[in-house]
């Protein structure tokens, strides 16, 4: 579990995010290189056991984060009630994927609602919904915040080496079987993948159908996190550093506001 630190969210509410690791972390281990003796990364080899940071010569690798309960969780969420308590914010798993873990997110978010914590949860949908602790942490969530990056399956797994039915599926199960749990979609704007008009539409309007999602937003990539990749030996796509600009993204907004004014004019005509 990564440290949390308080963050101003739309609206100036000011909530605590937590974020969970969905996946190992990357310490590295490593060894002389034969050749001239100098420290080699082999992050291949790695078991996430940290004995690495204890041995390295320079003090430079890390682990980050540190192991928590989940009442070690909410207790340092409580530390910033007040702030919750006047802007109307509170506390938010993140990732990762949280979910991926259901059963500390069962216990964080249950105890949570317990301390009375306002509790949301960013997603980006792929998971186990029918396991027991996750719908236990949907029941106790005050808000889901999911993300959405593509509708077509073929593109989707191109871009992120990964299938969207289930994502997909989520997402509408979740409106059916939790109805009074408000949701929040989200779609990145990369360019090259979804900085269109065709895919930002085509998404629009399958979110717009959605009762129980009240926001929509669309979110430019931006080049973050490039001093971590360079920090695990990787390069980052260029692709994924690029977003579109300002006014293109201006243009995309306008279609999922056209979109969701659309799909309220055709609800309140069948209501009529």
């Amino acid at each position: 579990m990564s440290s949390g630190c308080p963050a101003a969210v739309p609206g100036g509410r000011w909530r605590l995010s937590l974020c969970s690791r969905g996946a190992p972390g990357l310490p590295a281990v490593w060894e002389k290189d034969p050749t001239d003796g100098r420290p080699v990364v082999r992050r291949q080899l790695c078991r996430v056991c940290g004995e690495c940071t204890q041995v390295c010569p320079s003090g430079a690798l890390s682990l980050v984060g540190r192991a928590m309960t989940a009442a070690d969780i909410v207790q340092e969420a409580e530390k910033d009630r007040d702030f919750y308590c006047t802007s109307g914010g509170g506390l938010t798993l993140s990732g990762g994927e949280p979910l991926v873990r259901p059963t500390l997110a069962a216990a964080i978010m249950t105890l949570a609602h317990q301390k009375g914590l306002h509790t949301a949860i960013e997603t980006c949908g792929w998971f186990d919904l029918d396991a027991p602790e996750n719908r236990t942490a949907l029941r106790h969530c005050d808000l889901l915040i999911f993300d959405l990056k593509h509708l077509d399956s073929r593109q989707h797994r191109a871009f992120t080496h990964m299938d969207n039915s289930r994502i997909l599926e989520n997402l509408d199960r979740i409106v059916r079987e939790f109805p009074a749990l408000p949701l929040w979609v989200r779609t990145p704007v990369v360019r090259g993948f979804n900085d269109n008009e065709a895919d930002i539409r085509d998404m629009a309007r399958h979110v717009a159908q959605l009762p129980t999602v009240t926001r929509h937003e669309l979110l430019p990539c931006l080049p973050v996190g490039e001093e971590k990749y360079a920090q695990l030996g990787m390069v980052r796509s260029q692709l994924a550093s690029v977003g579109p600009d300002s006014a293109q993204l201006q243009e995309l907004r306008a279609v999922v506001a056209a979109c969701r004014r659309e799909a309220r004019h055709g609800r309140a005509e069948g209501e009529a």
